[in-house]
């Protein structure tokens, strides 16, 4: 639902019951980046990313919860619990929500809900999805637009995707403890060149799509706008080639243009599986999350954490290592397993990054 503050601004309402009800600022008023609502505290902020998430219809994920008949019976418990007990969860929602539209001609795949599957977001404790992806637009302009109202109406922020470019470039802002919070969801994926080119449609100033950073200049300034009016700038993007651990050159240069722009930590997906960390100008990278729950083949993912302190805004940043395999995700508990994980982690890393055995992530091996 909808409220405006005192100071005018229009915000979205939302929560779960395990999480405490915050507010989503879908205006930017005040500068300098505080929220002035609330006094800065020590408590740390948890904020956890997670990557590609699919109910469409008629595939083998959507079978096995129907045939489970309850989401939890998808994921691991201690997994559950990270979801639900973080400050902020995003994930990556690759399909659309809808009963309307019609498939993309040409497009190999097409991934479309019934917009009652909503409600297993609520049950995971999601509290934020990006929208700009190459399945957004699967089913037309009515399914894209019909995701972003059903999403809003079960109380699921939504950022990536729009009526037009100004609904689709809108960072998504988080108060807490006296902190605010900016997360951007743009894509780069369908470059000039790819069979898909053109398939995704790019919003623009007047007609409906996803917001593209194919060229960066849009996201840059949004990043800009975003860095004047919050404490810490999150860039969630789709990019890069499927199925290599191999970074494009676009996914580094977009990279260090959304960092000189002022984010503060940039998050990949679109990849299906786990690509590397790089640190520029001090802040961190990592190019691709991996499925999270998206299909039934094993595939090695993670939850990416961050830990923010209000006080002194120092951030930890943790590689949680998953597994996606049978319609089931798990959080990786044996220790040879999680090592393993780690040290291939590391291996497809680029520059010094160092990931200790609890999973801690650092530009370079402590002294």
């Amino acid at each position: 639902m909808e409220s405006t503050n005192a100071s005018g601004e229009v915000e979205q309402v939302i929560g779960t019951e395990q999480k405490e009800t915050f507010r989503v600022s879908q205006e930017i008023s005040l500068p300098g980046g505080m929220a002035g609502e609330e006094e800065i505290t020590g408590e740390p902020i948890v904020i956890r990313f997670a990557g590609d998430f699919c109910l469409a219809e008629g595939f083998a994920i959507t079978d096995a919860l129907d045939r489970r008949g309850d989401i939890r019976k998808c994921f691991s418990e201690d997994l559950l619990g990270l979801m639900s007990d973080a400050d902020l969860f995003v994930l990556n929602n690759e399909f659309t929500y809808s009963n309307r539209g019609t498939p993309t001609e040409g497009k190999d795949w097409t991934f479309r809900a019934n917009p009652e599957r909503v409600s297993v977001l609520n049950t995971l404790g999601v509290d934020m999805v990006g929208l700009a992806n190459n399945h957004a637009y699967d089913w037309g302009e009515e399914a894209l637009l019909d995701t972003v109202s059903t999403l809003q109406g079960a109380g699921i922020v939504t950022a990536g995707a729009g009526k037009n470019l100004e609904e689709a470039r809108k960072p998504a802002y988080f108060t807490y403890h006296g902190r605010k919070i900016a997360v951007i969801a743009a894509t780069a994926v369908e470059k000039m060149g790819d069979r898909e080119y053109g398939m995704t449609k790019a919003a623009t100033a007047d007609s409906a799509g996803v917001f593209s950073t194919i060229d960066p200049a849009n996201c840059v300034e949004t990043i800009q706008e975003a860095k004047a009016n919050s404490d810490f700038v999150f860039v969630y993007v789709h990019w890069g080639t499927e199925m290599t651990t191999e970074i494009d050159e676009d996914q580094k240069e977009l990279a260090k243009a959304y960092i000189d722009a002022g984010a503060d930590a940039v998050v990949g997906n679109h990849p299906h599986i786990l690509q590397g960390f790089e640190y520029y100008q001090g802040k961190p990278i990592l190019y691709s999350l991996g499925n999270f729950w998206f299909n039934s083949k094993d595939r090695e993912t993670c939850m990416l954490e961050f830990v923010i302190q209000p006080e002194t805004m120092e951030t930890q940043m943790k590689f949680l290592p998953c597994l996606q395999s049978g319609c089931y995700t798990k959080l990786i508990t044996d220790e040879g397993e999680k090592t393993r994980m780690i040290r291939e982690m590391t291996e497809i890393s680029f520059g010094d990054v160092f990931i200790d055995e609890s999973g801690v992530v650092s530009e370079t091996k402590p002294q």
